[in-house]
């Protein structure tokens, strides 16, 4: 059986980082609404006429 040594990440070690940074993204997405894309608006100076 070989032992895990600090540079070697197993799966699990993976998964849970996957987990935090999904985590910390959302709580960022929430923080930060300008963040978002604007809803694109019709343009105000072009008729289509």
């Amino acid at each position: 059986m070989n032992e895990r040594g600090a540079t070697s990440p197993g799966f699990l070690d993976l998964v849970i980082v996957a987990i935090l940074m999904a985590v910390l993204l959302y709580a960022a997405w929430r923080q930060f609404p300008a963040y978002e894309s604007p809803v694109p608006a019709s343009p105000a100076g072009h008729k289509s006429s």
